[in-house]
């Protein structure tokens, strides 16, 4: 059901299914459920992303700016920013869009806990005292 087969963006075809970022260590570190593959990870803006992921530029893929005009999760933001890799390898599952869109926000969770085991989010229990205090 689920490919391993990393592809490029040239690589995705023009039907629906699963997306995922893949790393240079083989994790998936964002994904996305899509009516058409070779057009919402076009070559192009792939590599808009990676150029904006190697300079650290977390802001604008959590603005409005980014995907599509919803802006990011924090989390993807944040994964995708420290293995900015991903936003050239990718892995597809062809599947109704109603499916895909099932499993990735499912496995958005996991994404969610990998980010929490990094330290790049936090898990909205633990205090954040970073904020400085005026």
């Amino acid at each position: 059901m689920f490919n391993t087969k990393i592809l490029r963006s040239t690589e995705l075809p023009k039907t629906s299914g699963l997306v995922c970022h893949i790393n240079r260590y083989g994790e998936v570190v964002g994904m996305t459920a899509t009516r058409d593959a070779s057009e919402r990870c076009n070559a192009s803006k792939m590599i808009r992303c990676k150029q904006l992921a190697d300079a650290k530029n977390i802001e604008y893929f959590m603005s409005s700016q980014a995907d599509g005009g919803k802006g990011m999760s924090e989390t993807n933001a944040k994964l995708l920013t420290k293995y900015p890799e991903g936003w050239e390898n990718f892995t597809f599952s062809p599947m109704p869009f109603d499916q895909a869109d099932y499993y990735c926000k499912q496995g958005k969770k996991f994404l969610k806990q990998k980010a929490i085991a990094e330290g790049l989010v936090n898990d909205g229990h633990t205090m954040d005292y970073s904020a400085k205090v005026a």
